[in-house]
């Protein structure tokens, strides 16, 4: 279907259930990561049809929670993801982190900064030159030439330099001449000393369409036969309740305490997470399906499965 044919309702409706989604995403423990894949793609999906999301999805991950260290270490690895998936504009996102670092004076940020670079980076999901302002501060830190009042924690400044040289190590002679101007030669660290993540959780970043197939070819493999009919009965009886009984609390309450009795939905993971994938395939099929060559893609199927999970 072509983008341009969205109105702005259906628009709208999208953007909604993406803002549940994300909203999803910042709620997965980060060692679910199979699930923090899945609930990717299913952004990127929502992306093809509707591009604004890609121009909006930064802005709302400024509003991630990030006010502790496991905050932080699911915040970065998210913004990976985005990243590598082209949710977010690498640009945009070089631009607020290094202001968030303030040229190093919050420190919290500094090193959130240095640790997202590095895994960026060094698993090629996108290269130094795409973020001149994060560079350009972990140069200044690593450098001892940061213009902050306050003084710079010694294993910050020392994280910045093992940063760059390990930078400096994965550029050909024809790379970026910011990168090559390196401190002196330090031994390689290792990941549990300069990284949040583990070795195992940054491979899987980069294993990301590998990891999703195998994602969802196992939870597919667990769906009771009748699984997928039964959310397609789900969602057709939602549709027409909405219709109905528009404005009437009362009996919209009454359903989904229904589908959270009878299909657990909401109470356990393992039928949230079937519930989520299986309705997110109908309603985009019955978008695709219902697609007229004169006026493109419907969307009543998403506007009203956006209007359920909100």
């Amino acid at each position: 279907g072509d983008a341009s044919s969205l109105g702005s309702s259906d628009t709208d409706s999208i953007l909604s259930f993406s803002q549940g989604i994300l909203k999803r995403i910042y709620e997965v423990d980060l060692s679910q990561r199979l699930r923090l894949e899945a609930l990717i793609a299913l952004l990127e999906m929502l992306n093809k049809i509707c591009p604004q999301l890609g121009r909006n999805i930064g802005t709302w991950t400024q509003y991630a929670p990030t006010n502790n260290d496991a905050a932080r270490k699911l915040h970065r690895a998210v913004l990976l993801l985005l990243v590598r998936s082209d949710l977010v504009q690498i640009g945009e996102l070089d631009a607020h982190l290094a202001k968030s670092a303030d040229e190093g004076r919050d420190q919290v940020w500094l090193e959130f900064l240095i640790l997202f670079v590095r895994a960026a980076t060094l698993e090629n999901i996108v290269p130094p030159a795409k973020m001149p302002n994060m560079i350009n501060i972990i140069q200044l830190i690593a450098e001892d030439r940061a213009p902050t009042g306050q003084q710079i924690n010694p294993a910050f400044r020392k994280a910045a330099a093992r940063l760059l040289e390990e930078l400096r190590n994965s550029l050909s002679s024809g790379g970026d001449a910011r990168v090559r101007q390196a401190s002196p030669a330090r031994a390689r660290p290792s990941y549990e000393e300069s990284s949040s993540m583990s070795p195992t959780s940054v491979k899987q970043l980069t294993d990301a369409s590998l990891v999703i197939a195998k994602s969802t070819l196992s939870l597919a493999s667990n769906d009771p036969p009748n699984a997928k009919q039964s959310v397609t009965d789900i969602l057709v009886n939602w549709l027409r309740v909405q219709n109905e009984a528009a404005g009437n609390d009362k009996i919209l309450a009454q359903f989904l305490q229904l589908l959270q009795q009878k299909f657990g939905v909401g109470s356990s993971d393992d039928e949230t997470e079937r519930f989520l994938r299986l309705t997110t395939e109908v309603v985009v099929e019955s978008c695709v399906k219902s697609a007229d060559a004169t006026k493109g893609l419907r969307y009543d199927a998403i506007d009203g499965y956006s209007k359920l999970l909100s």
